[in-house]
């Protein structure tokens, strides 16, 4: 097995939806899903690639996307925190970010707490080998739809979206069979040297992410079996299928891949949950998926002991959507094998070397100058968002407002220009630049204001900057990473 990891750095809040539906309540994951990572790869490579190479890295299960699961500020991988684990409700199991181990009992292993004291099960958070306990940063923001007719709030229409909050890191491993070619392995890395985008509302203020891909790391999740009782905790949700192709949350060992047994369910701690994946390519949903939750604990008596092919196939993963981050699992953990758990002083981080490079082909060669030209142009944005920041505290002066004013085009007028470069059609410089029906018209509110033109020494309108500065046929990437770059800055303002 081959393949890479990936640090992913939130520079914007990002939406992972724990379902697809826009009815009700909105909940939203703690982690970054394999299948947002999928999504934004295929994005960049699937129409360059021929339909074999397309199905091989995307389609076939060779290649598996993992979940991007919290980092610790000192870089410590951590896992989904066990159902087995509880702690005596009320009492103090935490201290200075670390799991106090003595107040913490596996009801796998012991069913009664001592002194008759009521259990309270972990369900939320991340846990490091060192025992530290990690609770992702998240927030809430209510919004309304806007009536396309009257530019106003849509009545009936407020929804909210619950995101993980900026600046958060998280670490994904991208793993290939070795039947993959180096080629496309080579492909597949150099798809993340720019930044990406995650989840969803990518168009408006949402999603960016910044990515650094280091060498893979051997992995640490999984345990020398050697009985014919085995534990699986679940490092992601798992989909598994009866003897009838049917959905099931208490499976048999048989039905993934394994020796002939049963599942032990007064030993095993199982939670799940059901959704529909949202297929932005086909604008509609997936089938639906009936998965056991990530934490969850499983133990089967099998009828004999593992072999190694099979526990290369559990390394690998089980059970349906492995390529979207699905079936990760990790046999018999030291963490789970006594009434408390035992953690280690030494620090787990993730490998930081930069990887070794492969001989390229002509064909890499030439998309690698191609994402040559794509960095250019987001130097070049990032170039004018920083000149942006000072244009607005010019033109605050020139109109005599105070420091917290708000001044230019705001952050939707921004997003109509993001749109215009998205969408699809000829003439984009034309329609951009269109002075009577354009997004960033002259005489549009925001574009109309003016700012000191320390060049020309004289006054000059935000709509002629643009202008100025993207000349009279930009690009319809550099109009998206300067329109990004220039709301994060509008949105920094008005957070001081």
């Amino acid at each position: 097995m081959k393949g890479f990891e990936l640090i992913l750095t939130l520079k914007d809040d990002c939406v992972f939806s724990e379902r697809a539906a826009t009815e009700g309540g909105h909940s939203g994951l703690d982690y970054i899903p394999g299948a947002a990572l999928l999504g934004a790869t295929a994005a960049r490579l699937y129409r360059k690639l021929s339909a074999t190479d397309a199905f091989t890295l995307f389609h076939s299960g060779q290649v598996r996307f993992g979940n991007g699961l919290p980092l610790t500020g000192s870089s410590e991988q951590t896992w989904p925190i066990p159902l087995c684990w509880h702690q005596a409700k009320g009492e103090k199991v935490e201290e200075d970010g670390s799991l106090i181990a003595d107040q913490i009992w596996h009801l796998g292993k012991q069913v009664e707490l001592p002194d008759n004291k009521q259990p309270q099960q972990f369900r939320r958070g991340y846990v490091t080998a060192t025992g530290r306990w990690i609770k992702p940063a998240e927030s809430l923001r209510l919004k309304t739809a806007i009536d396309p007719a009257t530019g106003r709030a849509r009545d009936a229409a407020l929804f909210g979206y619950e995101s993980l909050s900026a600046g958060q890191r998280f670490a994904a491993r991208v793993t290939l069979d070795d039947g993959v070619p180096d080629e496309l392995l080579q492909q597949l890395r150099d798809a993340f040297q720019e930044d990406i985008l995650l989840g969803r509302s990518r168009s408006a203020e949402y999603g960016r992410t910044s990515v650094e891909v280091v060498e893979l790391s051997d992995p640490v999740t999984q345990g020398g079996a050697s009985g014919k009782e085995i534990t699986l905790w679940l490092l992601s949700d798992l989909a598994a299928l009866d003897a009838y192709g049917q959905p099931t949350l208490s499976p048999k060992p048989e039905w993934l891949g394994l020796p002939a047994g049963r599942l032990m369910v007064k030993r095993s701690f199982i939670r799940s949950r059901r959704y529909s994946p949202w297929n932005a390519h086909r604008g509609g949903p997936d089938l639906e998926r009936q998965v056991l939750c990530q934490g969850s604990v499983l133990v089967f008596e099998l009828e004999r002991v593992l072999i190694d092919e099979e526990k290369a196939r559990i390394a690998v993963g089980l059970g349906l959507h492995r390529e979207a981050g699905l079936g990760q699992v990790w046999l018999d953990p030291d963490l789970l094998k006594g009434e408390h758990p035992k953690f280690t002083d030494a620090n787990k981080t993730v490998a930081n070397e930069p990887i070794d490079q492969l001989p390229m082909s002509e064909l890499v060669q030439w998309l690698k100058d191609r994402s040559g030209d794509r960095s250019s142009e987001a130097e070049s944005a990032r170039r004018h968002a920083r000149e942006y920041a000072t244009l607005l505290i010019s033109a605050r002066k020139l109109k005599g407002l105070g420091e917290k004013k708000e001044v230019g085009p705001s952050v939707s007028q921004w997003g109509s220009v993001l749109a215009l470069a998205k969408a699809p059609g000829q003439n984009f410089a034309q329609r951009l630049l269109d002075t009577n029906n354009g997004p960033c018209k002259p005489s549009a509110p925001g574009w109309q204001d003016e700012h000191w033109d320390k060049d020309q020494n004289r006054p000059r309108s935000f709509a002629q900057w643009l202008r100025d500065r993207v000349g009279e046929t930009p690009s319809r990437r550099l109009i998206q990473h300067l329109a990004r770059e220039v709301m994060d800055v509008i949105k920094k303002e008005c957070r001081k």
